[in-house]
């Protein structure tokens, strides 16, 4: 399974968050916190695949799970918590606002066999494999 999307920016929008920054990002269109991505483990068996991504404080009616010819994109939005009056913020590492992850999908994925399911924060999508064909021999005629 081959991961789509990928930024070699974002190391530099991290040290800028990291060091009080709040200028424009590089790869997040401007917006602080715009564009984040969840981490993400992908399991392969001998019935399917399975992406576990981690997706915290996001509800699961704000993420959508698409797939069109063979990659499977995921995105949704994490909303922007409110600072309280009266309170200030001080540090803030936690991403928020909008994330998509695409993935390539094996040729023995099947399509028509996925299943998502978000639960504590994480949203797990189990995708079976076709069943592949068993090979058959050919019995070669030699012509006398």
């Amino acid at each position: 399974m081959n991961l789509v999307q990928w930024n070699p920016l974002r190391d530099f929008d991290d040290f800028f968050d990291r060091y009080g920054t709040t200028g424009r990002t590089f790869w997040r269109g401007g917006e602080p916190g715009h564009d984040w991505m969840p981490l993400v483990d992908v399991r392969e068996t001998d019935e399917g695949y399975r992406l576990d991504l981690e997706i915290p404080a996001v509800d699961p009616k704000d993420v959508s799970v698409r797939l069109d010819e063979r990659v499977l994109s995921i995105s949704g939005e994490r909303p922007f918590d409110a600072v309280d009056e009266g309170q200030r913020l001080r540090h803030r590492e936690r991403r928020y606002g909008r994330f998509t992850r695409s993935f390539r999908l094996p040729e023995d994925a099947d399509g028509d066999n996925i299943v998502a399911d978000a639960r504590n924060g994480v949203l797990s999508i189990m995708v079976g494999k076709r069943l592949q064909p068993e090979g058959k021999v050919i019995e070669v005629q030699f012509a006398s």
